[in-house]
This record gives C-alpha cells, structure tokens and sequence, in this order.
C-alpha cells in the first residue's frame, strides 16, 4: 500500500471518530467525580484532596481550563492523536493494513465512545497506555537510529510514571508490562542481539523518571500538607484497613470483609480507633449521613447494611476528619497509632485473626468468594473483548452542579443535554452496540492478512507483553470485582487495547497458517525476512 492511500484511509477514520464523538461533553457526577473536577478547578496542589488522588488528570484538566481548551475536546485530540501514533509505529514494523484495524479498533470501542463523557481518570490512563505502546515498539527496533531509541526511550520513561500518577495501582501492571517486554525479547535470535541495550532503555528511564516524579510528589504533599507519601493520606488508611480485614468476625460477608462487629472489635483493644469509630457503629436508624449513604450505596451488592472496601476507605477518612478536623498531620498521626495498636493486638493473640493475611482492598476471607471468581472472570473476559453499552460507559443524563464543571472543565455548555437526542446520539449507540460484530470483522481481516499478506514477527515481543498485562489486569482485577466492588470501569477501559490485540494475535494466526501452508509446498517455511521485506 503506498504512502498516499495509507494516510488517506487513517485520515478517514480519524476524521468519521471526530465525527462521530466531537459533539459530546463531560457529564458532572457526584463523588469521584465531583472530587476530581474540585482538584482540577484547584489546580490539584491548592487543595486537600491532593492527598487523596493522583495528580496527573486534575492537572492536564487544569492546564486544558487555562488555555481555554474543552477538556473532553482535548481528550478527543490526545485519543486520536496517540492511535495514529502507535498506528504508524505498526505499520513499517507489522503490515499497513493491520495498523489500520489497530487504529479503528482503539477509536471505535464502546469505551471510547461512551465513558468518554465521564470526568473520570481511566479515559486519559487509556490513551497513556496507547503512547506508551508506541514508544516502546521504537524502543525494541533495532534497526531504529539509536538517538531516535534513546528519544522513544525517555518517552516511554515519562509515560511511565504518568501511569503511576494517574490512578492508585498501575504500578503493578507496570512492571508486568516492561519485564514481559524485556523477557519476550530474548524469544527472537534478531533480538538477543541487542537485549542488553533494549533491557536498558526500557528498565532505566522508566525506573528513574518514575521514582523521580513520586519522589517530587511525595515532596509536594510533605511542603503542602505534612505528608511525605506519593500516594498522599492513602498508604496509611490503606494500611490500618489491612490490619481491620485481618480480624476475624462471624459476621463478614462477600463484598463487606469489615463489618461494624469487626470495627468494634478494633476499638476493643486500640483506644486511638475508639476515640473516633462512634458514628461507624451506630445502628442504622441512628447513623450519621457519612455513615448512612455508603451503607445505602453498597447495600445494592452487599445485600446488607454494611460498606464495601471501596467505600471504606473514604469512611475511614471521614471518622478521622469528623473528629480532628481536617488536619492531615494529626490524620496522619492517628491513623499510624491505631494501625499499630490493633497490629499488636492481632499478634498477641487478642483479636481472632484470618488464616491468610492480604494487603488492602483485598478479602482475606476466601471461602466468601473464591467459589465465584470462575464466572467472574469469565464475565471480566467478556467485557475486554466484547463489552456491552452498558459495560462501556454510564449514560448519565443528569448534569450534577454544571457550575463547577463548566469551570473545571471548560465545557461547551450547549452540548451537556442535546448529545443525548438526535440522530448522531442514535448512531453512536449503534456503533457502541454493534461492536462486537466490528471487532470480529477486524479480527477476520487481521487473519486473512496475515495469511496472504507479509507479517513481520518484530512485533512479536510487544504483543506477547500486551497480552501479559491485559491478562494480569483480568486475573487482579476479576479478584476485586468479585470481592472489593463490582466497579465495570476499573477494567473496561482496557477493552480498545484488548481489540488492538485481537487484530495482532490473528494476524499471526494467519501467519502461522501460511507458514504451515508454505512448508507444505516447499518443504520449509518461508524466509521470515523475505516475508517482512515483500
């Protein structure tokens, strides 16, 4: 395919995205939403949510406000941007016409139709990964010039650790993901050649520039609030919750590992949690709002009056605030003393504690839900290849407080409520809806490619590595949405890149095939160079 035809087909499918997706907006909602458009308002060190969330959406949204940018007009921008960006990294490395299903895979899912007109920080973490994808396949090149690797290199280093500062735990798949790169490509005679020099500029930008920008957050809190953590107040609420799902309750449920027996039973034996659990163990007639309204939220899956890990946090939070004010240091302090007080007590002997002890937000108590982490991760499966609508992204027609949005945001006003009406809203839902049936086409002309086409197995590491990562993401993730919270978004967002993968793993499939086809003939496969190189 020549240089001209190949633009001229990317060229139309960004364009019919645009089409298709320009006039939507951002949707206010409450809670995390809420909290990241106050952050971005903020220009996120201004305010004490800081410690509570990532700073790398609030300050893109703030950035975007100041230059008088729509954020959901910028994100557009960046989502095509950053998939014709890996699509031309594809297409001299793998075949044209797999770029192509690479790129309307990514643009085309319900996800990023749908949640894109939610403020939430997974649309911008997708297209984070996109680029990251792309810089590494340069990286792995080794026919590439080495000042362009070394480029790519920091670049990917930087993406990095913007991953890291998006959203609490991306820096487990991480590091799946840049040693899968460096494991999978010692598989390739070509590419032993040069692993030492591919293993250094994957692991030694992404390891400094990360611990780097952590460290400089971690520093920024401290200077701001007091608090020498990256992660802000979250490590030391994460790690008093660990130490409360260890106590052993007759009462604990899936979904509810701490009940309001086990928080009494904490404050049995710390008199620093006693001084501040009050309102968690109030009955349900004589609960406070802060205790009420989550118990209400995760009463929809708990199927009882008590609060989920998700949701836990936050109440733990709120105690501490409800008693001491909102200063993170005596937060801080509190938190610390109570963690050790009921570790002690947990060691000694004098609080029951489970058989098996897991970090939070994760169940100890497996008997509660390992019997249904099969279907659940069957249904996990199903919503990365093929999700549904609903899967996808919430239709939220409401608009909550349009004053804070419209100035966090810069939202085109007018779009809030006419996106949802109108035959443009219908064909979105029709793409959105018929997705599966896209998908199967671009995985059919993915395999037919690969078996008459020429497929270059340079790719090969990258797509081993994204099929590492995905796979980690459904086996932790499918973990939590069957014993921390059935939160679709945590994983979904993962579903253009799944199709991505679809698209490459046919097309070797189809390779495959054409070897096995070509030995036949010939008696040996086919050249693999010479394939590359048609």
């Amino acid at each position: 395919m020549s240089n001209r035809i190949y633009l001229a087909l990317l060229a139309l499918l960004a364009i019919a995205r645009y089409a298709l997706c320009a006039d939507t907006e951002i949707v206010g909602a409450q809670w995390d939403t809420e909290g990241l458009a106050n952050l971005a308002r903020a220009g996120y060190w201004g305010d004490m949510g800081s410690l509570y969330r990532p700073p790398v959406v609030p300050i893109v949204a703030h950035w975007f406000a100041a230059l008088a940018i729509p954020y959901r007009m910028g994100l557009e921008a960046a989502l095509i941007g950053a998939a014709a960006f890996l699509a031309l990294q594809v297409r001299p490395r793998f075949n044209a016409w797999v770029s192509l299903a690479v790129f309307a895979a990514l643009l085309f899912n319900p996800y990023a139709i749908r949640a894109f007109t939610e403020f939430q920080r997974e649309p911008f973490l997708y297209v984070e990964y996109i680029v990251l994808l792309g810089c590494a396949l340069i990286v792995l090149d080794e026919a590439e010039a080495i000042r362009k690797r070394a480029i790519a290199s920091a670049f990917f280093g930087l993406f990095c650790a913007a991953i890291v500062l998006t959203r609490e735990g991306e820096e487990v798949f991480i590091v799946v993901f840049v040693a899968s790169l460096c494991l999978f490509s010692l598989f390739r005679r070509d590419d032993r050649r040069d692993w030492v020099r591919k293993a250094g500029l994957l692991v030694a930008p992404a390891a400094l520039i990360t611990v780097t920008l952590c460290s400089l957050t971690a520093v920024a809190h401290n200077a701001n609030w007091g608090v020498p953590a990256y992660r802000g107040l979250f490590p030391y609420i994460r790690d008093f919750l660990t130490e409360i799902h260890q106590i052993k309750v007759d009462d604990s449920v899936r979904y509810a590992p701490a009940t309001r027996k086990s928080f009494a039973e904490a404050a049995r034996v710390s008199k620093t949690f006693a001084e501040f659990v009050g309102p968690a163990l109030a009955s349900d007639e004589e609960a406070p709002p802060m205790i009420k309204i989550p118990r209400e939220h995760s009463s929809g899956f708990v199927h009882r009056l008590e609060i989920d890990p998700s949701r836990t946090l936050w109440l733990v939070n709120n105690l501490v605030v409800a008693q001491y004010g909102a200063n993170p240091k005596v937060l801080v302090e509190k938190l610390q003393a109570a963690t050790a007080e009921v570790h002690a007590a947990l060691a000694s002997g004098a609080l029951p504690r489970t058989d098996l002890r897991l970090p939070y937000p994760f169940d100890p108590n497996l008997s509660a839900w390992l019997p249904a982490l099969p279907a659940e991760l069957g249904q996990v499966l199903h919503m990365l290849v093929a999700p549904s609508a609903d899967e996808a992204g919430v239709r939220k027609l409401d608009d909550f407080r349009p004053d804070l949005f419209d100035a966090a945001l810069t939202r085109r006003g007018a779009l809030v409520a006419r996106q949802f009406r109108g035959p443009q809203d219908a064909i979105r839902e029709a793409v959105a809806g018929n997705y599966r049936f896209g998908i199967a086409a671009l995985a059919a002309l993915c395999f037919v490619i690969g078996v008459f086409g020429a497929i270059s197995g340079r790719l090969w590491p990258l797509t081993l590595a994204l099929f590492s990562l995905i796979g980690a993401r459904l086996v932790i993730y499918g973990v939590m949405l069957v014993s921390v919270a059935p939160v679709d978004r945590y994983v979904v967002f993962m579903s253009p890149l799944t199709g991505a993968l679809i698209c490459l793993l046919c097309a070797f499939a189809g390779s495959g095939v054409r070897s096995v086809l070509t030995r036949g003939r010939t008696g040996r496969p086919e050249d693999a160079g010479a394939i590359a190189r048609a």
